[in-house]
């Protein structure tokens, strides 16, 4: 018996506009703000601030983005993708846990009506509700690739899967969600307590 392994595409940054690669039946390097429009209205949220403080907006328009189920479903993403490996211009790496952030993640395209501005964090951002690494919040969004490896120099140093994804507006606290963004050698255990 062999296995075939999937083919991987890899992914560069173009200016301006967002590429998906990593293990992925369809990739796409040069998706822009009409295209994030156009994908299905069950992924679409109009208020991202809703979500996310970091994307609340104090007067003018809210800022609009799209789940980033949408973008797995657009490329045809394989489950063996467990990492989404994200870069930006100007050159932040990080590697998440797909199924820590999958029901999640929001990339922002829109402030209102009109495209993102660099002002705020456009053309393209990544907002990830709970997540407690330097990925929570990506301005000027580059790359995702879905990876089963995560990236060899990342910011995020998570490397405990969680047990299970988490879903929009839950709320973790201490648990797993804090174990899970934990570097295990480095975890303590506190001993029991002896009453007696």
């Amino acid at each position: 018996m062999f296995w075939i392994n999937r083919p991987y595409r890899h992914c560069q940054a173009n200016p301006g506009r967002l590429s998906l690669g990593g293990i992925v039946e369809r990739p796409n390097f040069g998706l822009v703000f009409r295209d994030l429009c156009e994908l299905d209205a069950r992924y679409q949220v109009k208020n991202v601030g809703a979500y996310a403080a970091v994307a609340k907006t104090f007067g003018g328009e809210t800022i609009r983005g799209v789940r980033v189920r949408a973008l797995m479903e657009l490329i045809g993403m394989h489950q063996e993708a467990s990492y989404l490996n994200i870069t930006n211009h100007e050159g932040f790496k990080s590697s998440v846990w797909r199924r820590e952030v999958e029901a999640l993640a929001i990339v922002c395209y829109a402030r209102g009506d009109e495209p993102l501005t660099a002002a705020d964090g456009g053309p393209f951002r990544l907002v990830v509700p709970g997540l407690s690494s330097e990925a929570r919040d990506v301005w000027n969004l580059a790359t995702i690739e879905f990876s089963d490896k995560s990236l060899d120099e990342t910011k995020n140093g998570s490397t405990i899967p969680p047990a299970r994804p988490r879903e929009p507006g839950e709320v973790t606290g201490v648990g797993v969600g804090e174990i899970a963004n934990s570097d295990p050698r480095t975890l303590v255990v506190p001993p029991p307590v002896l009453r007696g």
